[in-house]
């Protein structure tokens, strides 16, 4: 170990936290469901689908999991929602999902952009809501799952809120 190791680990931990801030809950059993349930006032999604599933592909062709767009609200707050769910082996802890996203005024311009996710994280939906997001307003984002020292694989996702 090198005397540099200790500030590439704290950088590391420091960016993981930075990225990883999910909201809401997934769709899981009833006790995982309750355990994890966070205050409607905090985020959730809807059940109002902006996309059906999109495959996340490796650039071999090979499925890695799924993404899927939906309304979502915090408070008073209209917004998006993504869940990204891997197969199953690759459903561990160190599978990051990652959700690069860009969102759109109603005019079509763009109105903010962002990167949300890490290790673990794809057990529960992104949320992209706030008061600079509403009815008409789009977001492009690219659903995107890695494997550490494995495979890679992305979807493509948009959608525009009724």
């Amino acid at each position: 170990m090198t005397s540099r190791t200790p500030a590439r680990v704290g950088s590391a931990l420091v960016l993981t936290g930075l990225l990883a801030a999910p909201m809401g809950v997934a769709p899981a059993g009833a006790a995982e469901h309750a355990a994890g349930r966070i205050a409607a006032s905090d985020g959730t999604c809807t059940s109002t689908k902006l996309t059906g599933d999109k495959p996340i592909r490796s650039k071999a062709g090979k499925k890695l999991g799924t993404a899927q767009m939906f309304t979502a609200t915090r408070g008073g707050d209209l917004g998006f929602c993504v869940r990204i769910t891997p197969i199953k082996p690759l459903r561990k802890v160190t599978t990051q999902a990652l959700l690069p996203h860009q969102t759109f005024f109603a005019d079509g311009q763009p109105s903010s952009h962002g990167l949300i996710g890490g290790s673990g994280l794809w057990r529960h939906p992104f949320l992209v809501t706030g008061s600079d997001v509403g009815t008409g307003y789009s977001m492009k984002a690219t659903a995107r799952l890695v494997v550490p020292g494995g495979p890679s694989g992305t979807a493509k996702l948009e959608g525009t809120l009724p």
